[in-house]
């Protein structure tokens, strides 16, 4: 815009502003005061032909389109009942702001500019927030009083966030996790724990006789308790000051990312090998499950009866792809097990070369180096349930003198999952197989 025009728009604009305080609306100074300088435009007025001035909000001025998201075999990225979408150039710019606004509250030396705080207006009365008030877990705070909260952090405000950033971070396990992606998730708004249920199927007589009995069953034998605990995780990242002061708008992405990386790590090492009394439990410590001994035993090496027997450990019913079917096991037994020659005298291995496919005998391969050296598994993931409780909870600190000698702050994160195989017969499992080769 040409600074003529600009001119003749700044003059309209006070001149309608002149007139619409003259007829009363109390909403003019608060859109020019906490709003900031957006884009304005002219509405006629109903009454009078009174000319009427909107304010832009900052959305506005930002796109909002988004994509969705594959994982990276190709499927739709879907996680807590919905399709992940990538985040809008307006979600980047929030994550921004709202990482800076903690920031600034946390004492790290960073300032909020009038940008900013038209931004943190509008993710007020628009974004659904959730979080701990009082030592209570909220979903949905109302947005007066997230702002109340807000201000005054020592009400326990400090916990509550905006939920867009529950998908933002979680984006990254989905799309590049190799377990996470294939179990399923549920979404959690309160409690710490989750009291959930298996169904078993009642069986059916045949070839009774009239007047004489047949078994019933009851539905104290058709469900099985299936609770589960939330549990807590924290991870954190050191940031600069001077970096944090000078943060451009993509400073939301590039914190995200690590955050999610070392979430994605962390969910797959849990649906893994997780110790179910601090963690989600694994499926390599699940009781119930079905084991299987290798041929060779430890001493090796691997037989193609071991990959049978691990395939063959669960039923048809469960065996197919609609149940997120795979192999779970370390690099390095994934290589053993594709080492398998054809014979004694023929070196072509049995499985084929295509190395980089991680399939072995038509069915997906999942990685996981936590793993224990000689144990591998065949997992209906489907039956694998993760809960998130919402409401993920970022704060900032700069206390203490390490971080106060190197002029730096501590971003940290805190998350609340938790998971376990719903049906033990989706799992078959092999703990001694071979450990050398």
């Amino acid at each position: 815009m040409s600074t003529q025009n600009q001119a003749m728009v700044d003059v309209a604009t006070q001149a309608a502003i002149g007139a619409i305080k003259s007829e009363g609306a109390h909403t003019a100074s608060f859109a020019l005061g906490v709003m900031g300088q957006g884009a304005l435009a002219r509405e006629q007025g109903a009454a009078g032909g009174i000319a009427r001035i909107r304010v832009m909000g900052k959305s506005e001025s930002f796109s909002h389109v988004k994509s969705a998201l594959a994982t990276k075999s190709g499927a739709p990225a879907q996680a807590f009942g919905k399709q992940l979408e990538s985040a809008s150039d307006w979600e980047r710019v929030k994550s921004a702001v709202w990482l800076k606004f903690i920031a600034k509250r946390g004492g790290a030396g960073c300032e909020l500019t009038d940008f900013d705080k038209a931004v943190l207006a509008e993710m007020v009365e628009r974004d659904h927030w959730a979080g701990e008030i009082g030592g209570r877990y909220v979903c949905g705070v109302e947005p007066n009083r997230v702002k109340a909260l807000l201000d005054d952090s020592t009400s326990g405000g400090s916990y509550v966030n905006p939920t867009f950033f529950d998908d933002l971070i979680v984006q990254t396990p989905v799309l590049f996790g190799e377990l996470f992606p294939m179990v399923s998730t549920i979404d959690v708004s309160h409690g710490s724990s989750v009291d959930g249920a298996s169904f078993t199927a009642p069986a059916v007589s045949w070839g009774t006789t009239e007047g004489s009995a047949f078994s019933v069953v009851s539905t104290s034998g058709m469900f099985a308790n299936c609770d589960t605990t939330i549990f807590p995780c924290v991870a954190a990242i050191e940031v600069g000051r001077d970096w944090l002061s000078d943060v451009p708008v993509n400073v939301g992405n590039i914190l995200l990312n690590a955050l999610g990386e070392a979430l994605q790590n962390s969910l797959d090492y849990t649906i893994a090998v997780g110790d179910g009394a601090t963690q989600p439990t694994g499926i390599f410590t699940a009781a119930g499950s079905t084991s299987v001994a290798a041929a060779n035993g430890t001493a090796g090496p691997i037989s193609p009866s071991d990959i049978e027997a691990l395939m063959f450990g669960i039923s048809k019913a469960m065996r197919s792809k609609a149940n997120n079917c795979c192999f779970v096991m370390t690099d390095r037994m994934y290589r053993r097990c594709r080492s398998i020659a054809v014979g004694t005298s023929d070196a072509r291995r049995l499985f084929g070369m295509d190395y980089g496919s991680y399939m072995l005998a038509d069915w997906p391969v999942k990685i996981n180096n936590s793993i224990t050296n000689g144990q591998m598994a065949f997992a209906a993931l489907r039956f694998y349930r993760m809960y998130r409780r919402l409401g993920i909870a970022l704060r900032w600190t700069s206390e203490g003198q390490t971080l106060s000698l190197k002029n730096a702050s501590l971003l940290v994160l805190r998350a609340r999952y938790g998971g376990k195989p719903t049906l033990g017969a989706s799992i078959c499992k092999m703990t001694d197989a071979a450990i050398v080769g």
